[in-house]
């Protein structure tokens, strides 16, 4: 029986097997994904999940019939750190090697992080638990929030923050945000709306680095390159 495997169990990952399914492929599916859990749908993770409007079952990408039509041995939890593109084998981070006839990397992308020792209430958000880490945060009453990135998932989350009745501010290192995927003139638009929503949005500065409190190990505050600090 042949064997294909797929590195990413993440929508990209669901997709491919579920094409390689619908184009007649009769083997073995083995997917392999470094979270925990089967595929969800991202974008309310910055939205109606982070304000507690959607829940965790409404997430999912596939239900459990679809699940069994699929037929796919599922390696959750396990992160792929090696590929022989000869050999046709993926190695594992625990050691375990996957051999198969064919190989598809289904990855996705990671979110960039800061540099320096890691701090209490920094956050990223990428992920399920990326966002169930901040979501309780956020109902531990009112934060001063600092959004780092002006871009969709940094709006989406500062506009979720403020519904959420917390103290937020974006830095944006362009003079708009999302000017580059959406042109000057809705940029502006995108300014306004955040005045709008209560958002306060500082642009044309970078993030020089994070401040954590004395002794405390929290993050206290966000330096920008100009050298204002923002409490956070």
């Amino acid at each position: 029986m042949r064997t294909v495997i797929v590195v990413g169990a993440s929508l990209a990952g669901l997709y491919a097997a579920r094409e390689l399914r619908a184009q007649g492929f009769d083997g073995r599916l083995v997917l392999v994904g470094a979270e925990p859990h089967r595929p969800y749908d991202r974008p309310p993770l910055s939205k109606g999940f982070l304000t507690g409007d959607t829940d965790e079952g409404q997430l999912a990408l596939s239900d459990a019939e679809e699940t069994a039509e699929l037929d796919a041995t599922w390696l959750l939890g396990a992160r792929a750190r090696a590929l022989d593109a000869r050999g046709r084998t993926v190695v594992l981070d625990d050691g375990r090697t996957l051999a198969g006839d064919g190989v598809v990397i289904a990855t996705g992308a990671s979110a960039r992080r800061l540099a320096g020792e890691p701090l209490a209430g920094v956050h990223t958000l990428r992920t399920l638990d990326d966002a169930r880490a901040l979501r309780a945060e956020l109902t531990q009453g009112p934060r001063r929030v600092v959004v780092i990135g002006g871009g969709f998932i940094g709006a989406e989350t500062a506009s979720s923050c403020a519904a959420l009745g917390h103290e937020v501010t974006v830095v944006e290192a362009a003079p708009l945000p999302l000017a580059a995927q959406l042109g000057q003139e809705m940029a502006q638009v995108c300014a306004h709306l955040h005045a709008r929503g209560g958002v306060r949005l500082l642009t044309g500065v970078g993030v020089a680095r994070l401040r954590g409190g004395p002794a405390t190990g929290t993050v206290a505050a966000v330096e920008l390159s100009d050298g204002r600090q923002l409490p956070a």
